[in-house]
């Protein structure tokens, strides 16, 4: 039997009357290669009204999971949501496509 090497454990307070505070950052949803590709494959042969309903119901996960780590959607609109919405366009449509924020918005 093989000689088993054992390293004492010790663990440390934080230093009193320090607070640490945490920021959750959600990893880009624009570089999630297999969601991005994987909705777009689906986009492709809907039709327009159709595709828009579906990319609806995508956004609206994305929403649901970020506030699950609390993330509020209306914080994540600018980065997360753009980024993803770029990356679909750029699937589908080419990488010339670029999303405008204003067309987000409404």
């Amino acid at each position: 039997m093989a000689d088993v090497i054992v390293f004492p454990l010790k663990l440390r307070s934080p230093e009193k009357g320090r607070l640490r505070t945490t920021e959750i950052v959600p990893f880009p949803f624009g570089r999630r290669r297999y969601l991005v590709s994987g909705h777009a494959r689906a986009m492709a042969d809907l039709n327009a009204v159709e595709r828009e309903s579906y990319l609806n119901q995508v956004l609206d996960v994305i929403c649901s999971d970020l506030r699950a780590i609390g993330i509020d959607c209306e914080d994540c609109e600018c980065e997360a949501m753009l980024e993803f919405l770029g990356a679909m366009g750029r699937e589908l449509h080419g990488p010339g496509f670029v999303v405008e924020p204003e067309e987000v918005a409404q």
